[in-house]
């Protein structure tokens, strides 16, 4: 994800992967490594401001939470 694409979102839907908790560490992680889908309860769908973007080994990430 294009560094001046996550930048134009509000800055409290981004995150830097160590100011995650611990949890969501972990999906993040998940999905990462396997580059696959997450079953996770972390990221919440409804929420506006959750976090959207991860910014991890200094790209960003975008987060999808979708209900399947």
């Amino acid at each position: 994800m294009g560094e001046s694409t996550a930048k134009r979102v509000n800055e409290s839907n981004r995150e830097i992967f160590s100011e995650l908790n611990e949890s969501q560490q972990r999906v993040f992680l998940k999905s990462y490594n396997c580059s696959c889908n997450a079953e996770q309860d972390v990221f919440e769908f409804q929420d506006k401001d959750r976090t959207k973007y991860v910014k991890y080994n200094e790209e960003w990430y975008y987060l999808r939470v979708a209900i399947v």
